[in-house]
C-alpha cells in the first residue's frame, strides 16, 4: 500500500507498506506528474516499511518495466525539477540494506533519473534532502 503526503512540499513523503503493487505504482505515477508540472524543483523522500517480511528487494520485472517506460516519457522534466530521492528503510537486517546502498544510486538514476540513495533512518533521509534542497 502507498501513502503520499505533499504537505511539506517542495519536499513529499511516499510510503510504502511491504510490496508493491501496480496500483501503487500508478498512484505515485500520478502524483508525480502532478509534482512536474508545478515546474519547481522538488524533493521525495520514499520511506519503505515491510522489508524484512519480504523475499526479494527488487520489485517485480513488470513494475519495473511499467516504471522505466514512464520515467522515459518524462525524463527531461523529472532531471529538471526532482532533485533527489532519499529512500529510509524500515529494516533490521542490516546485510539487506548494506546490498541495497551498492546498488541504489545507480538503480535510482537509471530507473526514475534522478539521482537518489538509500538510508538506515528517515532523519537521515531528510536530512540528504535537505542539503541536497540548498
Amino acid at each position: 500500500m502507498v501513502k503520499i503526503n505533499e504537505e511539506k512540499w517542495p519536499v513529499v513523503y511516499v510510503q510504502y507498506e511491504g510490496a508493491r503493487t501496480a496500483e501503487d505504482l500508478l498512484a505515485f505515477q500520478q502524483h508525480f506528474e502532478g509534482w512536474l508540472s508545478r515546474q519547481e524543483q522538488f524533493g521525495i523522500v520514499f520511506i519503505q516499511t515491510g522489508m524484512d517480511q519480504q523475499t526479494t528487494s527488487s520489485p517485480p520485472k513488470k513494475l519495473h518495466e511499467m516504471q522505466v517506460t514512464w520515467t522515459q516519457q518524462h525524463r527531461e522534466s523529472i532531471q529538471r525539477y526532482c532533485i533527489g530521492m532519499a529512500t529510509a528503510i524500515d529494516s533490521t537486517n542490516v546485510e539487506l540494506l548494506n546490498r541495497l546502498r551498492q546498488v541504489a544510486p545507480t538503480y535510482l538514476e537509471q530507473t526514475y533519473a534522478c539521482q537518489g540513495d538509500i538510508f538506515a533512518t528517515l532523519a537521515e533521509a531528510e536530512q540528504w534532502i535537505a542539503q541536497r534542497m540548498l
